[in-house]
């Protein structure tokens, strides 16, 4: 157990399997969801080294007879099963691996996922990755009386004592720094929080004026509304008497199913990935309902008026990005959601298809903290969603093949795509916002920092 503990428990990051095999991962029902985050997932080596190791770890342990098709199993194990299998699988174009264990716990453990509906993969990497973090927290938090569980531990990188604080932890969470400045008496209240991922709006939003500015700016257009005739609002497109642009090929236009949607204020704000973060970090103004309590001596815990804005003080090794194209609470949403899962739950969201370029290097120095290490994020994988809206479509995975191309996995299929390609799933400009289509975009991108790679 000692040669065990020495091989896995240094601060030395695992090495690289010298040659990573494909494979295609078969569909059990509408478990697309679950394939394309796996393949994704599988396509970040400090995230696929580390799992890998950890099933080593486990099936050379006592643990591994009573972790397979039993109350001890996890979604970790299982998970690190499907890699290892992968792995071994070769170097064919027509290896598949079925992950029937892994989706059979899945649906018994969350109800959510119980189903042949169409699944959200944000809502399924989300709980992932917080029951993989939750297991080896268990794992970690008796290792001062169990040596094997603490083996375990310290073959996913992470020391007995640095519980809870996994190595899930380690590869995925970064660290916000939230600073409130109260505009009464100027006191700046900083507050740490942890995240797991960046959740970018695509919808361009104005910033809120104070109230003495939004009195005088409405008193402008007032005034100048005698005078001219008003303008269209911000991206709201050609005007009607342009022609509109072709359609693309291979859109297909279903028919318009809700009647309340205005989507031109949202389908026509064509931004890119290094936008959204800049307005991520874009201070925000806490005013009416919204006010800040300074608990200055001044201000005694009363409610003010306070500008708040948000930094990146610990930026993970794996940076995820959750672009956030479904829209909730539509009339088409509430309608499906009534239909097909009874009132009161919304499963539906229109889908926001606007073009959003997606880079494969990636800094973000404009969200750090002063004291944060700058770093340059390189692409490795994208979940990609196909369909008009949150309540129907596909998922495929796209990965990191070599700087020259990637390979689209499409459940058990897989093929290589030129690296110009990956302009097929930035979005698309309509010339009709509020036709609903079947588009093709990136949905979760992850990123890991160069100099982990």
């Amino acid at each position: 157990m000692s040669k065990f503990l020495t091989i896995f428990s240094g601060p030395k990051a695992p090495e690289e399997p010298t040659k990573v095999n494909f494979a295609g991962l078969l569909n059990h029902g509408n478990t697309c969801y679950c394939n394309s985050v796996i393949q994704a997932l599988y396509a970040c080596p400090l995230f696929r080294t580390r799992l890998l190791q950890y099933n080593d770890a486990m099936r050379q342990s006592r643990s591994y007879l009573f972790a397979k098709k039993s109350p001890g199993s996890t979604l970790l194990f299982l998970l690190s099963d499907i890699f290892r299998k992968i792995q071994a699988a070769g170097d064919g174009p027509d290896n598949v691996v079925d992950p029937r264990e892994f989706i059979s716990f899945l649906r018994a453990e969350n109800e959510t996922f119980n189903s042949r509906a169409h699944q959200d993969a944000h809502e399924f990497f989300t709980f992932m990755l917080n029951s993989m973090a939750e297991t080896l927290e268990k794992e970690t938090r008796p290792a001062a009386h169990s040596p094997v569980v603490g083996s375990l531990a310290s073959a996913a990188g992470t020391p007995p004592s640095a519980a809870p604080s996994t190595w899930i932890h380690h590869l995925f969470a970064g660290m916000f720094v939230y600073e409130t400045r109260c505009l009464s008496c100027e006191r700046v209240t900083k507050k740490t929080e942890q995240f797991f991922e960046l959740s970018l709006n695509l919808v361009a939003e104005r910033p809120q004026p104070s109230a003495a500015a939004a009195a005088s700016a409405a008193a402008a257009a007032n005034a100048a509304s005698s005078t001219r005739p008003s303008a269209p609002g911000a991206g709201a497109g050609p005007g009607p008497g342009a022609d509109p642009p072709a359609t693309p090929p291979g859109v297909v236009h279903l028919p318009v199913q809700r009647s309340n949607y205005q989507a031109s204020a949202l389908n026509t704000q064509h931004v890119s990935v290094s936008f959204c973060l800049r307005r991520f970090a874009t201070c925000e103004l806490l005013r009416g309902q919204d006010k800040f309590r300074c608990a200055s001596a001044l201000c005694a815990g009363a409610p003010q008026e306070a500008e708040r804005s948000i930094r990146v003080a610990e930026p993970p090794p794996i940076l995820t990005l959750h672009l956030k194209r479904f829209r909730s609470g539509t009339a088409f949403a509430d309608a499906f959601a009534q239909q097909y899962h009874g009132p009161g739950r919304l499963v539906g969201g229109d889908k926001l298809n606007s073009r959003i370029p997606f880079p494969t290097q990636l800094r973000l120095a404009e969200l750090l903290t002063p004291e944060a290490e700058d770093h340059t994020y390189t692409l490795m994988s994208v979940v990609v969603h196909i369909g008009a809206d949150l309540s129907q479509g596909h998922y495929i995975a796209i990965t990191r093949t070599s700087d020259d191309c990637w390979t689209v996995f499409d459940d058990q299929v897989m093929h290589i795509v030129p690296n110009r390609d990956l302009g097929r799933y930035f979005g698309l400009p309509l010339s009709k916002p509020n036709e609903r289509v079947i588009t093709q975009t990136g949905y979760l991108l992850f990123y890991e920092k160069s100099a982990d790679l």
